[in-house]
């Protein structure tokens, strides 16, 4: 088990990780088209936020488990983030899983189809 120093010092790794690959980060725009075929436990990319994240190493760690993340592969999670609620440590977390972002064109679309999944599923996850 981990001891409250050996968790604090990891915590501060984690976040000077996160803090300089995001301060050096130059997103690359990703197609929704692309985007979607990120879907499987294999490659799962999720976009929150408009901006792309690659969680395929991190599926297996979430403390939600990973079938809540591979519900949103592909797609937009970002209701689902909100509603969920994260901690600072998991936002930080996030940004060593940033991959780029949502090209401009397709913001609206991947915003629509968000909104759209939650109203037909009845909550979030891949309508069918």
């Amino acid at each position: 088990m981990e001891t409250c120093n050996q968790f604090t010092r990891n915590l501060r790794n984690v976040r000077l990780v996160a803090h300089f690959k995001f301060k050096d980060f130059k997103p690359k725009a990703f197609s929704r088209d692309e985007i979607l075929t990120h879907c499987t436990s294999d490659s799962l990319w999720i976009i929150i936020d408009n901006l792309v994240y690659d969680f395929t190493k991190f599926r297996t760690q979430h403390p939600g488990g990973a079938s809540i993340l591979e519900q949103f592969g592909g797609n937009d999670g970002t209701e689902a983030f909100v509603r969920y609620g994260h901690s600072r440590l998991a936002k930080n977390i996030m940004k060593k899983y940033l991959i780029g972002k949502v090209e401009q064109s397709n913001l609206m679309e991947s915003l629509s189809r968000s909104h759209n999944q939650f109203q037909i599923g009845g909550g979030f996850g891949k309508s069918s």
